[in-house]
């Protein structure tokens, strides 16, 4: 008897503690990373900026701009998520207004980075643009400083992208005139310290809604998916802006989509080999059971290869455009879209959003990055030039054996001379 009531004294206790327990730690934190944006940095080194989510309990309840720093170790070129830094919340408070960050853009010019912040200013419900910069490749960053308020109403803006030009920062942002009609608008940004914006001009042809700029040998080159056909949109273009960015000039690469599912494929482009690499996605449709015919669509990457592309238009023959296979050839129930390009070391370096699909169940997405060597073979960890006398590993590997071996003879003999006395 003495036992049972011992025992109903013991589940009564348990019962009390267990319901004590606050039901929020039952819950799964999680992170959501996306929309990367990839450059060159100083000292050989590259930061990546991007969007973090914390979720808790299937919702966000914190989303902010995050740095990383991706850098060359001895032994490896790091990527993985080691420090990184918190820049800033999506939505901030600049002289008593709210601001709510939708989009940014990552610019490096004379060793220092530019982070330009597309938000909506809350109360006017306008576009606005304000700047951070970094003197330290992303370690440090400055507080806000307002660029230039804009008379677009922040539900018509679509995309914005910037670039370095020789010593400004060239900035564009496309938006909807109508519901049929878009334009694009331009400015340039005097560098650091003076941060101070020319007159926002509309230029005169589309960039597109999706567009990148990128500066070769002082010549802006922009890809997009091309507005100029009939929806959907079927191709990316390549080709090049006048120096004011008011009109394109020379020549214009076309490259087709190769399933044509996605609305847009949100291109990026880079200088690779005597030529231009262009990553992009699409949608293709991931078969998952051919007798039950079940299947998913997922985004996925694709690229191409651009040669004999000048900057004059005056070349006898059209670009050469060779297709190039990203990251994977075949679906695997993963979805990979958002790509943005560089150059690492001769071989391509690409960083993008890459998620379990819907043939897993989808999920939180994470930033992922690859390189490839020529295009064909890719690896997610790039090992770099390795060489044993450079690793400090390898010293001490040598000087734990060498420890041993002169220790072991010395404890026998020193054992052995003990029991002799």
């Amino acid at each position: 008897m003495k036992v049972q009531k011992k025992l109903l004294l013991i589940v009564l206790v348990s019962l009390v503690a267990l319901s004590s327990i606050p039901r929020s730690i039952q819950g799964v934190d999680l992170h959501a990373d996306s929309a990367a944006s990839l450059v060159e940095g100083a000292n050989e080194e590259y930061l990546v900026v991007f969007r973090y989510d914390r979720i808790s309990n299937d919702r966000v309840v914190e989303e902010q701009i995050r740095a990383r720093l991706c850098k060359r170790t001895p032994t490896e070129f790091q990527t993985i998520d080691v420090n990184d830094l918190v820049v800033t919340s999506k939505d901030f408070e600049f002289s008593d207004r709210e601001y709510s960050i939708n989009q940014t853009e990552l610019v490096y010019l004379d060793g220092i980075a530019y982070l330009l912040l597309a938000v909506e200013e809350i109360a006017s419900t306008n576009l606005v643009f304000f700047i951070m910069t970094s003197e330290d490749n992303g370690l440090t960053w400055s507080n806000y400083r307002f660029l230039t308020n804009t008379s677009t109403i922040f539900t018509n803006f679509n995309w914005f992208d910037a670039v370095k030009t020789q010593n400004q920062v060239f900035i564009a942002y496309s938006f909807r005139l109508t519901s049929s009609i878009n334009r694009t608008m331009r400015f340039f940004v005097e560098k650091f310290p003076l941060l101070s914006p020319s007159t926002i001009e509309q230029t005169s042809v589309h960039y597109g809604d999706d567009f990148e700029l990128f500066n070769y040998d002082n010549v802006v080159y922009l890809v997009s998916t091309d507005p100029t056909g009939l929806e959907p949109f079927s191709q990316v273009r390549l080709t090049t802006v006048s120096s004011n960015g008011m009109l394109f000039s020379g020549v214009t690469a076309l490259m087709g989509a190769p399933e044509n599912r996605a609305a847009y494929f949100n291109p990026s482009v880079t200088y690779w080999e005597n030529g231009f690499f262009v990553a992009a996605h699409d949608r293709r449709l991931d078969v998952y059971d051919v007798v039950q015919n079940i299947s998913f669509e997922e985004y996925y990457l694709w690229g191409a290869k651009v040669e004999d592309f000048g900057p004059d238009g005056d070349l006898a023959t059209e670009p050469t455009v060779t297709s190039i296979v990203v990251v994977k050839e075949d679906t695997d129930g993963y979805y990979r879209m958002d790509p943005s390009v560089t150059v690492y070391l001769g071989e391509i370096f690409i960083a993008y959003t890459v998620g379990e699909g819907r043939r897993f169940g989808g999920g939180w997405p994470e930033i992922g990055f690859s390189f490839s060597k020529d295009g064909k073979t890719w690896t997610n960890d790039y090992l770099g030039t390795f060489s044993l006398f450079l690793n400090p590993g390898i010293y001490f590997a040598i000087a734990t054996v060498g420890l041993f071996v002169l220790a072991m003879p010395c404890l026998y003999f020193y054992n052995k001379f003990r029991k002799g006395k």
